[in-house]
């Protein structure tokens, strides 16, 4: 739990096995024209379900500029920072247990100076696929369009875990989806109205897998 060598170990082995699947699939993509046109005003926020996160820094387009993602402190979160370190993205790590006010204000401060932020909507313990309230309050501070991105692949196995994760296998068929929220979080908010935001942001997502799922 404590090691630094584990983490980078897993993270390498993991990485390198991503790298196999994204060359040996047969990628189609859909929406990219869209995120493109948005990047040109400035950073957008990269939202994903945790299920479908495992590509997520891989898919980022290199050329809309540099993507910032988060990670938690756990041991496996560790595993996910290093892997999207690998993918040349900057990850920040989230705290589990004390408050992320610091993060929350470098996070501010990345996107006003041009830096998209990559994030897991539901992440990094659940419940599955429910907006948590960072993802709200980071899109009412900036104002900035909310991008939702999913991907698919024929083949693949569902995981054991809390989100049913799916984990690619090569070889195969993908489609890749960015989907853009037509929402919006208002920057003083009362509970009502993040609850709509967080419903309409949560069924966006769901759109961005069904299509995923269809493209395959």
């Amino acid at each position: 739990m404590k090691s630094d060598l584990a983490p980078r170990l897993l993270g390498a082995l993991v990485t390198g096995y991503l790298r196999f699947c994204l060359r040996t699939t047969r990628w189609t993509y859909e929406g990219r024209d869209a995120l493109a046109a948005a990047t040109k005003d400035g950073p957008v926020l990269f939202a994903m379900w945790h299920e479908r996160s495992l590509f997520g820094p891989a898919h980022w387009p290199d050329a809309l500029g540099e993507l910032s993602t988060l990670f938690a402190s756990s041991a496996i979160g560790r595993v996910g920072g290093d892997m999207h370190r690998r993918f040349g993205r900057r990850p920040m790590k989230m705290s589990e247990k004390r408050s992320n006010a610091k993060v929350s204000r470098e996070v501010l401060k990345r996107l006003r100076d041009g830096i998209s932020i990559g994030m897991t909507t539901d992440g990094p313990n659940g419940p599955a696929r429910v907006v948590n309230d960072a993802t709200l309050g980071w899109a009412g501070a900036i104002g900035r369009p909310v991008f939702c991105y999913a991907f698919a692949v024929k083949r693949h196995k569902r995981l054991k875990t809390w989100d049913r994760m799916m984990f690619p296998f090569p070889f195969t068929r993908g489609h890749v989806v960015f989907h853009t929220w037509d929402g919006t979080v208002p920057r003083k908010a009362d509970d009502e109205t993040l609850e709509a935001a967080r419903r309409s942001l949560g069924a966006a997502l769901n759109a961005a897998c069904e299509k995923a799922d269809k493209g395959v």
